[in-house]
């Protein structure tokens, strides 16, 4: 016989999610599995607190804690009284930050969950009931900070030292999907091995790649983008890799215990602010690399979040048309993609600097536009040069180059810093 919180976790995978059914919102549609496991955890909180749960934790590393049913108390008589008294000694009322607020929407939204599935899953909450929560425990609007986004310098060289430790060989291939095709962690930890399902699929033949994200009822959300060779070789090294470790696990990444990393989701965060961020800068400091050091307040509150697929859209956004990236990424609001463009105050510091020194150097624009027509009409002649059976990936290598040569701003830099 399933718990209540088993129940409640179950119902959010079926239908957490609302939509409007006869001129009303009711919860009909799957919640994606992240958003049923965060509000799953919140609620096992409040209630643990509150004393209808009791919390074991396992004495054993790597074993599942317990949590117990109060016998002496039964989740069906609590009060909105009681939820109210738990949110003002926990997250007191009066000005707060933007963390504060978001922290309170996150149990807030937890515990309107909650009274949805004992009303709608469950029927033993009444309607007046519900309808008390949703008035009392309120929603709010949150401002939320500036985007944080590693630096893309730092970003890569910290990937590539990943990728080249044997013990962090894993954490660098995944990370390496992250940045360079634009995947969300959820994404990455949940590809099969197969890399022909559902999850993420790879066209070897045509050099495409189709992934499902996150969207109604959990990966659902389809797009597709081009396979470079780089990506491609990347995977399948990681698939040789799997291979010659005897891993049989139908999920692209486990961890060091075989276990699917979407199983084990803090253990990434965690391994990359305790040991690697640490050794990294150690090696940039031997390597007299200072500009690559992560700082302490770095370390502290470094996620994959903030030099993942965030790195992706920084480094593309000024490359790529904004309906390519949206489409590259399953970007849905263009204000999302705004933020890439001019996610940083230095970033656009640069670009005003670059449109000075582009005007200040007009008087050479001639000769430039010269070389720059004399380059663009080699690469039409290497055209047909192009290696047997790559042809399509070589006419996008050219067309990548010409695109540079004709951009008479970003050629004047070239040509000046190869004069310097």
């Amino acid at each position: 016989m399933r718990s209540t919180l088993e129940e409640y976790l179950l119902w959010m995978s079926k239908s957490g999610n609302k939509r409007k059914v006869g001129g009303e919102r009711l919860p009909a549609e799957p919640l994606s599995p992240r958003t049923s496991l965060r509000h799953l955890k919140k609620t096992r909180t409040v209630l643990r607190d509150l004393g209808y749960l009791i919390y074991i934790k396992n004495p054993i590393p790597r074993r599942p804690n317990q949590w117990l049913v109060n016998p002496e108390k039964d989740v069906r008589f609590l009060s909105v009284e009681e939820i109210e008294s738990w949110f003002q000694s926990h997250i007191p009322s009066g000005d707060r930050t933007p963390q504060e607020t978001a922290r309170w929407n996150d149990y807030a939204g937890a515990i309107r969950k909650f009274a949805e599935f004992m009303h709608y899953g469950k029927g033993v909450w009444s309607e007046e009931k519900l309808e008390k929560i949703r008035r009392r425990i309120l929603l709010f609007d949150v401002a939320y900070p500036e985007l944080e986004i590693v630096e893309p310098a730092k970003a890569h060289a910290f990937q590539r030292w990943l990728e080249a430790q044997p013990v962090y060989y894993v954490h660098g291939t995944m990370l390496y999907l992250m940045q360079w095709l634009g995947m969300r962690y959820l994404e990455v930890v949940s590809a099969k091995a197969s890399l022909d399902c559902p999850t993420i699929k790879v066209d070897w033949t045509k050099n495409w790649v189709t992934i499902w994200g996150k969207g109604k009822g959990g990966l659902s959300k389809q797009r597709s983008l081009p396979l470079r060779a780089e990506v491609a070789q990347k995977l399948k090294g990681h698939l040789q890799w799997r291979q010659d470790h005897g891993i049989a696990s139908e999920d692209l990444f486990v961890t060091t215990w075989r276990l699917p990393w979407s199983e084990s989701s803090w253990g990434f965060n965690k391994t990359i602010r305790t040991l690697s961020l640490p050794q990294f800068n150690k090696w940039a400091i031997s390597q007299q690399r200072p500009e690559l050091v992560f700082s302490d307040v770095e370390i502290r509150k470094m996620t994959t979040h903030k030099m993942d697929r965030h790195v992706f859209g920084t480094v593309y956004a000024p490359q790529l048309p904004a309906k390519t990236l949206m489409e590259y990424m399953g970007i849905t609001k263009f204000s999302v993609v705004q933020r890439y463009i001019n996610f940083s105050k230095t970033e656009k510091v640069e670009q005003f600097e670059r449109a000075t020194r582009n005007i200040k150097g007009g008087s050479n624009s001639d000769s430039l536009q010269r070389a720059s027509d004399t380059a663009i009409a080699l690469l039409e002649q290497l055209r047909g040069l192009a290696p047997t059976g790559r042809e399509r990936a070589w006419s996008a290598f050219l067309d990548g180059l010409k695109g540079l040569f004709g951009d008479e701003q970003g050629f004047q830099e070239d040509s000046k810093a190869v004069e310097s």
